[in-house]
């Protein structure tokens, strides 16, 4: 009996001292390869009611939000979490790596040769919501937003013009600012813009363009640009006759 007693009392404490594994809810996957990546999402539920796969496509440098995924029980709900993510001939599989407690919004990154669980993808997610006056709920329940890497700048109006060019990455100490004159009548490239970071090199994106006026006026055009839908390089903005500014196309 003391045994008996001995043991179950081993076991309980062994059960209450074990580590809880690490689950995600929902998840940012993106994709560092220079081809799109076509991925599989498997999900999970601790009851017998099953959730079809997800298959998402995420251009390359892009990123795509896999959203949470909430069960019926019947009288209750619950949330279902990821099982695995597969992309070709690659797979990670739960437990991921780095996940030690339950995590929404947790950062996944599809390599060449590998699927790495990355972060958790907080900080980027705060800094999105704030470039994209988002609230976390529209964030989570949308495409992650589509960015322009690089740009040709022509110049319409009958004047030479200056034009300061932000470009931000995912961090706000990734900000840099460029100042480019064009003549008038005239064209100026602006160029790609990268930023190391302790894994791997980022692309900066263009979030903002202002014309500087003679006048000391000056007139902006802010991300998200028109007629952006995906991942650009070589897009055409356009200074026109009022020395506003306009999204064009390539």
């Amino acid at each position: 009996m003391i045994a008996l007693v001995f043991f179950l009392t081993c076991l309980l404490s062994a059960v209450l001292t074990a580590p809880i594994p690490g689950i995600v809810f929902s998840a940012v996957v993106a994709n560092a390869r220079n081809t799109p990546a076509q991925c599989t999402i498997s999900w999970g539920t601790y009851s017998d009611t099953k959730i079809p796969d997800e298959y998402i496509t995420i251009p390359s440098g892009d990123k795509v939000i896999v959203n949470e995924k909430i069960v019926n029980m019947g009288t209750w709900t619950a949330a279902g979490f990821i099982e695995a993510i597969r992309c070709a001939d690659l797979g990670l599989i739960a437990p991921f790596p780095k996940v030690t407690k339950t995590q929404r919004c947790w950062q996944f990154r599809v390599e060449p040769n590998e699927i790495v669980s990355h972060c958790s993808s907080f900080h980027l997610l705060f800094f999105s919501l704030q470039l994209q006056n988002l609230t976390m709920a529209q964030f989570c329940g949308l495409k992650a937003p589509s960015h322009v890497y690089s740009a040709t700048l022509k110049n319409s109006s009958d004047h030479d013009v200056t034009v300061e060019v932000e470009y931000v990455g995912s961090d706000s100490s990734h900000t840099e600012k460029v100042t480019v004159t064009v003549p008038k009548g005239g064209s100026e490239s602006l160029e790609e813009k990268t930023v190391k970071t302790d894994e791997h090199e980022q692309r900066k994106f263009i979030q903002k363009l202002t014309v500087k006026g003679q006048d000391g006026s000056s007139k902006e055009l802010s991300a998200p640009f028109e007629g952006v839908t995906s991942p650009k390089q070589n897009w055409q903005f356009e200074v026109g006759q009022d020395g506003g500014l306009k999204s064009v196309a390539h």
